[in-house]
């Protein structure tokens, strides 16, 4: 049975999902990025750790990947003649 936690964790991956799905990130990288943010989100609920620094962290991880994402598409433009 699930507990009102576990089900939080699964609509805040989905919400997740949904707006990493709207940026531009290839579908395996947004896999590869869905599957990091679900193993950090189970051992930091292993670990206890609160909700709020969950999000913060989760939230730093996707703005570094698109950050990331950005940065890969600018230097393959300039690149290019």
């Amino acid at each position: 049975m699930l507990k009102d936690k576990d089900l939080n964790t699964c609509k805040h991956l989905l919400d997740t999902q949904e707006v990493v799905g709207s940026s531009p990130i290839p579908p395996i990288s947004l896999s590869i990025l869905l599957f990091i943010l679900g193993m950090i989100s189970n051992i930091m609920n292993l670990k206890n750790v609160p909700a709020y620094p969950q999000q913060m962290i989760k939230g730093l991880i996707i703005i570094f990947a698109v950050l990331l994402q950005g940065i890969q598409r600018r230097s393959e433009t300039t690149k290019t003649p």
